[in-house]
C-alpha cells in the first residue's frame, strides 16, 4: 500500500488530503511543517510528499531543498496558494514532480497524485520534450516534469522572441513553429496558457485549439490577432466563437502584456486562503484598470469559498484591509459575497477600516454585515 506524507501547517487541508487519499486506500503520515516532516522522514519511507510552500519554523522550499542535499529523492508535488511562479520554478530546480494550487478540488489532488505514484487513472508518464526554438534547450526528463506558463503556436519566431522580453522573469515561455509541433509540446509539458496564431499557414486554428484543449484541458487557449480596424469587442466575440478564451493583439504592446500577467499570473496575489480567512491583495496598477481588478476578485472568490464550506467550517472572515474603498465597488463586491457564503450556511465577519464600514453602512444589502478593525478580533467573536 502506498503511502504519503502530507506537509501542511494547515489542519484543515491536511483533513482534507488524509480523507481523499485515505478513500485511495493509500496510508498517510502528517507533519505540520518543513522540519517536522524531516524528523520524521529519518524513521520512515515515503513514497510521495504533497509539501506546502509557505509554513512556520520552515517553509517548503527550505525542507525540499535539505531533502535533496540529504540525497532523499521522494517525488514532491507542491501545494501553493501564492503566484510568485519563481517559487515553482525554483522547486522545479529541485525536482519536484508537480504542483498544485491552492484552493484544490479533492478530484484534482487524487489525480496529481495517481500520477505520481504512477496508479491506475493517472496521467501518463512524461516523455522527452523537444528544445525550445529559441536555442537555449530546455529539455524535459523522465525524473523532472516541466511546466510551461506560455506556450506560443506561431510561424515567426520573433514572436515568442519579442514576447519572452515583455514577460516578467518568472514568466516561462517555449514557442513552437508548427502545428505538429504544438501538439508534441502540449504532450510533454503542463501549461497555463496556450497562444496560438489566428493565421498559422495551412493550419485551421479553431481545430488546432480544440486538439490542444483535449491534452491541457486546463490551460487558458488565446487567440493572437494582428491589430485590427474592428472593434476589440467584436475581435474577441469571433474568438470565443472559434473556441478560445480570450485574444492578445499584435504586435504587444507593454500595457497588454500588464494585463495579460495580471490575468493568469498573479491571481493569488490578489486572493489568498488561509483556512477559513480571505485575504484580498492591494491594488496594483493604473485606475483606469481597477475595474479589471474586482472582475478577477470575483472570479477567485466562489472557489475559495467552496473549498472554506468543503471544510466544515463554519464561518468566513474577509479582511478588506488593502481593498481600495473607491465608489460603490466594494458594497456591490460584498454583497455578492455574502450571498454566496449564506448559500453555504457561512456566517460572514469582515476585517477593514472606518472607511470600509462607511462604505456598506449606505447600502441596504451590506449595511448590516460586521466589520471588525483587526483579524484577531474577527476570528475571536467567530469563536
Amino acid at each position: 500500500m502506498p503511502r504519503v506524507m502530507t506537509v501542511d501547517d494547515s489542519r484543515a487541508v491536511r483533513t482534507i488530503v488524509q480523507k481523499q487519499l485515505t478513500a485511495m486506500g493509500i496510508d498517510i503520515e502528517e507533519a505540520e511543517d518543513g522540519q517536522q516532516a524531516l524528523e520524521k522522514l529519518q524513521d520512515i519511507a515515503v513514497d510521495l510528499i504533497l509539501l506546502d510552500v509557505t509554513m512556520p519554523v520552515m517553509d517548503g522550499p527550505t525542507m525540499l531543498a535539505k531533502l535533496r542535499e540529504s540525497g532523499n529523492q521522494t517525488p514532491v508535488v507542491m501545494l501553493t496558494s501564492e503566484a510568485k511562479r519563481s517559487v515553482i520554478a525554483g522547486a522545479m530546480k529541485q525536482g519536484i514532480d508537480d504542483y498544485i494550487l491552492k484552493p484544490f478540488k479533492p478530484e484534482e489532488l487524487a489525480a496529481k497524485v495517481r500520477k505520481s505514484l504512477k496508479l491506475a487513472g493517472g496521467a501518463p508518464a512524461v516523455e522527452e520534450a523537444p528544445a525550445m526554438l529559441s536555442g537555449d534547450a530546455s529539455r524535459a526528463t523522465n525524473e523532472s516534469k516541466q511546466f510551461i506558463d506560455v506556450l506560443v503556436v506561431d510561424d515567426m519566431e520573433n514572436v515568442s522572441k519579442r514576447l519572452k522580453t515583455l514577460l516578467p522573469e518568472y514568466v516561462t515561455l517555449q514557442g513552437v513553429t508548427s502545428a505538429q509541433m504544438a501538439l508534441s509540446a502540449c504532450r510533454d509539458r503542463v501549461c497555463r496558457v496556450v497562444l496560438i496564431d489566428a493565421e498559422l499557414p495551412d493550419v485551421n486554428s479553431s481545430l488546432l485549439a480544440s486538439q490542444l484543449r483535449v491534452l491541457q484541458p486546463h490551460a487558458a487557449l488565446v487567440s493572437l490577432e494582428l491589430k485590427s480596424t474592428a472593434s476589440s469587442a467584436d475581435v474577441l466575440t469571433a474568438a470565443r466563437e472559434r473556441g478560445f478564451a480570450d485574444v492578445l493583439v499584435k504586435p504587444f504592446s507593454s500595457e497588454a502584456i500588464e494585463d495579460f500577467v495580471l490575468q493568469y499570473f498573479d491571481r493569488q496575489d490578489v486572493l489568498l486562503r488561509e483556512d477559513n480567512l480571505v485575504k484580498l491583495g492591494a491594488f496594483v496598477g493604473k485606475p483606469e484598470r481597477m475595474e479589471r481588478y474586482f472582475t478577477r476578485i470575483s472570479s477567485l472568490f466562489p472557489p475559495a469559498l467552496e473549498a472554506i464550506a468543503s471544510a466544515c467550517f463554519e464561518d468566513l472572515i474577509v479582511d478588506l484591509s488593502k481593498v481600495p474603498t473607491q465608489s460603490d465597488k466594494v458594497p456591490r463586491l460584498l454583497a455578492g459575497f455574502a450571498s454566496q457564503a449564506k448559500a453555504l450556511g457561512l456566517s460572514v465577519r469582515l476585517v477593514g477600516s472606518a472607511d470600509v464600514r462607511k462604505a456598506l453602512a449606505a447600502f441596504e444589502e451590506t449595511k448590516s454585515l460586521q466589520v471588525f478593525p483587526g483579524v484577531a478580533e474577527a476570528k475571536l467573536a467567530a469563536a
